[in-house]
């Protein structure tokens, strides 16, 4: 099989190589192949972290900590007030290295 590829506005320089797999390595990659850059740069997945449990009631609660997410709210005696709060950590996958997520 015969494949013909015709990309006019593209140009291989400067060391630029494409690999039979379609990968592309150069300068603009940190002098690294594409596949590896994205590894290495790019979010793969979001996870939530451990739990973390808080009474509300007649304590202090969570501040207003960043990267967080509120999980859970339980009422454990069903009465009209809260009692304890949940929250997990929001988690990004970069690099195969899970970070914690911080607000912007």
């Amino acid at each position: 099989m015969s494949v013909k590829l015709r990309l006019p506005q593209f140009a291989l320089g400067s060391g630029a190589q494409v690999a039979s797999s379609g990968d592309i390595y150069g300068s603009v990659w940190e002098n690294n192949w594409l596949s590896t850059w994205l590894h290495n740069h790019v979010v793969r997945d979001i996870r939530l972290g451990s739990i973390e449990y808080k009474n509300v009631w007649r304590d202090y609660g969570f501040g207003d900590a960043s990267g967080y997410v509120l999980t859970a709210a339980i009422n454990s005696n069903a009465d009209d007030i809260v009692d304890t709060v949940a929250r997990r950590p929001i988690q990004k996958l970069i690099g195969g290295i899970w970070y914690n997520v911080g607000s912007v």
